[in-house]
């Protein structure tokens, strides 16, 4: 009778290490999933930002350009207009 006793204490002893083994295991899957999807959303937003200042250089740069390109021109075309017409005139 005392050896079934120990048995059976035995037996939900080693049930109880299962059940706690698995859900240790479980948690550490949740954790892990959880550190997993936390990476990818900051690298997205990273992406995201680098993104949005590539855009935002890119925009500068193409307003540079023009101001320095177009502005020359369109500064000489009023006074060859003007020239234009008073010549004319």
């Amino acid at each position: 009778m005392l050896v079934l006793v120990l048995v059976l204490v035995l037996v939900l002893v080693l049930v109880l290490v299962l059940v706690l083994v698995l859900v240790l295991v479980l948690v550490l899957v949740l954790v892990l999933v959880l550190v997993l999807v936390l990476v990818l959303v900051l690298v997205l937003v990273l992406v995201l930002v680098l993104v949005l200042v590539l855009v935002l250089v890119l925009v500068l740069v193409l307003v540079l350009v023009l101001v320095l390109v177009l502005a020359p021109m369109l500064s000489r075309m009023p006074a060859l207009f003007f020239s234009y017409f008073t010549a004319w005139g």
